[in-house]
């Protein structure tokens, strides 16, 4: 396996680049679990274990959807006895090769109890500090209740069906949010993970998320950031586009969340550039799935259209960075090539055009990079 595919992120099913069939058409055995099928594909197709979270939460995706089409054939073979046949739905945006699938950033269940040790820690600080911050530190009853939230968090099998304890989740959304940026990592590795949690993500972390972006985007753009905020920052504000009720809550706000990207693009660490390029990646492909549920470019939605030009800037921005690694480069290309197909004044940037057409000529020949960044430029002639 080349170095590129070791650790670029995921940006189509997790058949990476492999002349295997996708996952659907190898459907398991209805009695297998998520995560057998999960690290069984690992193995078959040697793809690290840091993917194992990504793919199975798309392996219990494509199960849900497998399930979904079997009842819906059965009912549309029911009821279309003497219907004239109808034209196969065509999707409003063209497809890309490699176009971006929402992709979260994990946090192993092993890494759990360091989480909550750290959250308690910096919780007791803040109480000892200045008057600004006491009033969001935990109390003695929020860290017994924040005890019964991890005992949930940590079983991810039950995500899809697991109900949150009230006191737990909601100690959590509204006061971690306000802690100053020194203290807030743990807590923000909390959250996103609560951004995956079925439940969890449409009762507590949508009603909340326009302060928690606000929040984060202040710890990115906070010069005084550590590497462990920034990092953990980032991910959450990935995090938030993956379930539909979080994502509705902040798509108006992807201008904002852009800009933050745009903030980290040159950073020294390459683990900082490639989670700001995964965010791109993920506002790319929230965009797109606006664009198709309202069959039309983002143009006369203003926040959404503001949205993609600034998520075009912010990706620009990376792919013109010298020194960034295909982990970077890949997400950052595939963001840029999505927000050409849902903005006509991202189509016309000339020098969004520039910068993909000068990394598809950097590319490796027959590298993942290469195809997507061949794809980005392609999108600049969609009509």
């Amino acid at each position: 396996m080349s170095p590129t595919r070791l650790q670029a992120p995921l940006t189509r099913r997790p058949s990476l680049a492999d002349a295997r069939p996708p996952l659907r058409s190898r459907a398991p055995p209805p009695a297998e679990d998520s995560l057998t099928v999960a690290k069984r594909f690992c193995v078959a197709n040697e793809i690290p274990t840091g993917y194992l979270e990504q793919i199975r939460d798309y392996v219990m995706k494509e199960m849900e959807s497998a399930s979904a089409e079997l009842a819906l054939a059965g009912s549309a073979r029911s009821a279309a006895a003497g219907r004239p046949a109808k034209e196969a739905r065509r999707t409003f945006l063209p497809r890309l090769a490699c176009v971006p699938v929402l992709a979260f950033t994990p946090i192993s269940p092993i890494q759990l109890d360091k989480v909550k040790a750290a959250i308690v820690a910096k919780s007791a600080e803040i109480a000892a500090g200045s008057e600004e911050h006491r009033a969001a530190a935990l109390t003695v009853d929020d860290v017994a209740a924040l005890d019964k939230l991890f005992e949930v968090v940590a079983v991810e099998a039950m995500y899809h069906s697991s109900v949150l304890p009230a006191r737990g989740a909601g100690v959590v959304v509204a006061k971690i949010p306000r802690w100053p940026t020194a203290a807030c990592a743990a807590g923000f590795d909390l959250l996103r993970k609560l951004c995956l949690h079925t439940q969890g993500a449409a009762t507590y972390i949508a009603p909340a998320a326009p302060g928690i972006v606000e929040a984060a985007c202040r710890v990115v753009t906070d010069p005084s950031a550590g590497l462990g905020p920034i990092t953990m920052s980032l991910g959450l504000l990935s995090n938030l586009l993956v379930k539909p009720e979080p994502r509705a809550a902040v798509l108006p706000m992807a201008a904002v969340m852009a800009d933050a990207a745009a903030a980290q693009a040159a950073h020294e660490r390459p683990m900082v550039r490639a989670r700001a390029a995964i965010l791109l990646h993920n506002l790319a492909a929230a965009l797109a799935k606006h664009a198709e549920s309202a069959g039309a470019l983002v143009d006369s939605t203003p926040e959404l259209d503001a949205g993609a030009e600034r998520l075009a800037a912010a990706a620009v921005a990376i792919l013109t960075a010298p020194g960034s690694a295909d982990a970077t480069l890949i997400p950052a290309a595939a963001a840029l090539g999505t927000a050409v197909l849902v903005s006509s004044k991202v189509r016309a940037s000339a020098e969004a055009k520039a910068a993909a057409e000068a990394v598809a000529a950097a590319a490796p020949a027959g590298s993942q990079l290469k195809q997507v960044a061949n794809d980005a430029v392609s999108s600049f002639s969609t009509t």
